[in-house]
């Protein structure tokens, strides 16, 4: 939408403006994800793949905590 009206971003500002837009609970995301050295580098899409893995492997662990619970 902003392309239409000439308006150009950075992948940072891209990325700054998307991650402000996440609900709190991905603030530790955000904070791990900074951390990568190639962070600076990313896209916008990925910047939402890595999102989107760290997304799964919380799904992973949470599966696994709770099949070991389950024992």
């Amino acid at each position: 939408m902003l392309r239409c009206y000439a308006v150009r971003m950075s992948n940072a500002e891209e990325m700054s403006k998307f991650a402000d837009a996440l609900p709190s609970e991905w603030n530790e995301t955000l904070i791990e994800l900074k951390k990568d050295y190639s962070f600076s580098r990313f896209t916008l899409n990925d910047f939402v793949n890595k999102l989107q893995e760290f997304k799964l492997c919380a799904q992973i662990v949470k599966n696994q905590n709770m099949k070991m619970s389950n024992c």
